[in-house]
C-alpha cells in the first residue's frame, strides 16, 4: 500500500472517530453516565480533567537523576582520551548533575502547579450556591420610627431597634 493511501485512510478513519466521539462520548451531559469505564476515561481525557504532564515529568526527572548519578559514579573511575583520571569530572557530575536537574524540574513544575491552582479556584467559584445567594440578597428598605425617629431596615426587623415599638 502506498503512503498516500495510508495517509488518506488514516485521515478518513480519524475524522469518523472524531465525529463518533463528539456525538456519543464528549457531550457534558454524558459525564458520569457513560456505560463503560473506557468511555468515561475518554470523556475525562478529552475534557482535560487530569494533567498527565505532571506524572510524565516526574518519571523523566527520576530517570534523568538516576542516569546522572550513575554517570558521575562511573566517571569517577574512568580515564579520558589521554589517559588522565576523571575523578574531578565524576565528582562534578555526581554533585551538580542532580541539583541542576532538580532546579530545571521545579521550574517546569511551577507552571503546572500554577495551572492546577487556577483550575481549582475556577471550580470553587462556579458553585451553584452563588446563584442562590444572589436571590437571597435583598435591597435594604430603610424606614424611620414614628415615635423616636430611629432609622431601621424593614426587611430585617419588625420592631424599632431603639424604642422597641412594633410596626
Amino acid at each position: 500500500m502506498s503512503a498516500s493511501i495510508i495517509y488518506t485512510l488514516a485521515a478518513v478513519f480519524g475524522l469518523a472517530a472524531c465525529i463518533v466521539l463528539y456525538v456519543m462520548v464528549l457531550p457534558k451531559k454524558k459525564d458520569g453516565q457513560l456505560p463503560h469505564k473506557i468511555l468515561q476515561f475518554l470523556h475525562d481525557f478529552f475534557h482535560f480533567k487530569t494533567l498527565y504532564l505532571e506524572v510524565i515529568l516526574k518519571f523523566i526527572f527520576t530517570l534523568a537523576t538516576c542516569v546522572v548519578v550513575f554517570l558521575g559514579f562511573f566517571t569517577l573511575f574512568g580515564e579520558d582520551y589521554w589517559g588522565d583520571s576523571t575523578i574531578g569530572q565524576g565528582l562534578l557530575i555526581l554533585v551538580l548533575g542532580p541539583v541542576a536537574l532538580r532546579i530545571a524540574y521545579e521550574s517546569i513544575m511551577m507552571f503546572i502547579l500554577l495551572v492546577k491552582n487556577v483550575i481549582d479556584i475556577n471550580n470553587k467559584t462556579k458553585a451553584p450556591c452563588c446563584e442562590e445567594a444572589k436571590e437571597e440578597v435583598k435591597e435594604p428598605v430603610l424606614r424611620f420610627c414614628a415615635d423616636c425617629g430611629t432609622q431601621y431596615d424593614a426587611n430585617t426587623t419588625d420592631t424599632c431597634p431603639n424604642c422597641g415599638k412594633k410596626f
